[in-house]
């Protein structure tokens, strides 16, 4: 039997005990995951939460904004990396990231170029626009290879060529991945879904907002982004774990991770040139979904975070109401 809006009576009984135990802090992480999966059937197609409601039903990402984080995390490690650490810059073939990075640096208004004015400091022209125009009749895109090859060798095509220089090498210190973003964003999208599907009260979910956070960071910890889909012949993998940002605030990071004699070891990542809400507390992982948790209070001793990926996480509720994660080890 269904009631109104096709949510059945029994969809309604599981999602309203829910908010009962989390009210009294006695909810469960895999209590959670049953309701993701039952909002992932009513949230707004647009909606964050849909993303992670989906990576419930799919461990193993494939697609949507972690997969695609994670596939722009591998790109920047080992092409873009590869491009600037070289002795050096080879303008004549440009990784297609770097190339297309630069032309959507050159549509933004905002982005100045460290100060540059390119009216001022080339009279000849080189407005946005002009700039824009004049690399996509130099260069052209190479699928099969990657990369944006130079096709011209005129006079002021070379003039093009030592321009492209000059802007590509204020480029290495840019940020190549979106800002990672608050888990806020879902639990609204949960509060909205709550609240058509059941009438439920924000206020019961506000306040419990710590355990909900906590519970969200336990139930994604080990989710893997599919690689091979878009990056073929890859041995790396990439997973999402609890861990902390420089502010030292507990997030799920995503890391690339190779394997090195038997064992998976992580890849050192470039930095991410952000301030420390938004950067990772080391250089392995990278922060994609933030939370308000503090690691000195919300992680087991205050500290460790960073040594999740080689354990299962579980939530601690304690008797005064108070919780934490905390790393399982395996053996």
């Amino acid at each position: 039997m269904t009631a109104k809006g096709n949510i059945s009576f029994q969809e309604i009984h599981e999602l309203r005990n829910f908010l009962r135990n989390l009210e009294k802090r006695r909810t469960t992480t895999p209590e959670f995951k049953s309701v993701l999966m039952i909002l992932r059937q009513y949230c707004e197609k647009d909606s964050a939460l849909l993303e992670w409601t989906d990576s419930v039903a799919h461990k193993k990402r494939n697609r949507g904004l972690t997969f695609e984080a994670g596939v722009g995390l591998w790109i920047e490690r080992f092409q873009i990396s590869a491009f600037f650490n070289s002795d050096s810059l080879l303008l004549e073939e440009i990784p297609v990231p770097v190339f297309e990075r630069l032309l959507a640096l050159f549509k933004n208004p905002y982005f100045n170029f460290g100060g540059m004015d390119m009216k001022s400091d080339f009279p000849g022209g080189y407005s946005r626009e002009e700039m824009v125009h004049s690399l996509q009749f130099v260069y052209r895109k190479s699928e099969k290879e990657g990369v944006y090859k130079f096709i011209s060798a005129g006079e002021e095509n070379f003039d093009d060529l030592n321009l492209m220089r000059l802007f590509i090498s204020k480029l290495e210190s840019s940020s190549w991945n979106d800002s990672p973003y608050h888990f806020d964003r879902i639990r609204n999208d949960i509060v909205l879904a709550l609240k058509k599907l059941i009438g439920a009260n924000q206020k019961a979910i506000d306040d419990n907002a710590d355990l909900l956070a906590a519970h969200f960071l336990s139930a994604f910890h080990l989710t893997e982004v599919d690689l091979k889909p878009r990056i073929q012949n890859s041995k790396t993998r990439c997973f999402l774990s609890v861990d902390s940002t420089m502010s030292g605030h507990l997030s799920l990071n995503l890391g690339l991770y190779e394997q090195q004699g038997g064992k998976w070891d992580a890849v050192e990542l470039p930095p991410a040139n952000a301030d420390d809400r938004f950067e990772g507390s080391h250089s392995y992982t990278r922060p994609f979904l933030l939370t308000d948790l503090e690691e000195e209070k919300y992680f087991y001793k205050g500290n460790g975070s960073e040594n999740s990926f080689f354990g299962a996480i579980k939530v601690v509720s304690q008797r005064d109401g108070a919780c934490f994660l905390k790393s399982v080890w395996n053996n």
